[in-house]
């Protein structure tokens, strides 16, 4: 992925910057190189709800989501279903559900 790519007005780097490269924690698998640009989409969105990227990355790669089979974001993303991941968050942003 390089640079030149965007997401919203935050270019990959600046992205990258904020949210990772991170190491294995506590067991669970982490980001370790370059974040996808459906992972990074995921996790602005999930930190614009959280309003700290700490919460957002936690949530992201620990928290199990029961509407989506109980999978993490990450697992989702991994798989190909960001874009379930992004409704989930945009259905809590908007208020219809907590």
């Amino acid at each position: 992925m390089t640079s030149s790519s965007s997401i919203g007005t935050l270019n990959v780097d600046e992205l990258a910057l904020k949210f990772g490269p991170v190491s294995e924690q506590d067991g669970h698998a982490r980001w370790t190189g370059d974040l996808t640009a459906e992972a990074l989409a995921v996790l602005v969105a999930a930190r614009r709800i959280e309003g700290d990227r700490d919460k957002a990355r936690r949530w992201f790669h620990d928290i199990g989501i029961d509407e989506l089979d109980g999978l993490t974001a990450a697992e989702l993303v991994s798989r190909g279903r960001s874009a379930d991941v992004l409704a989930f968050l945009g259905s809590i942003g908007a208020g219809a559900r907590d």
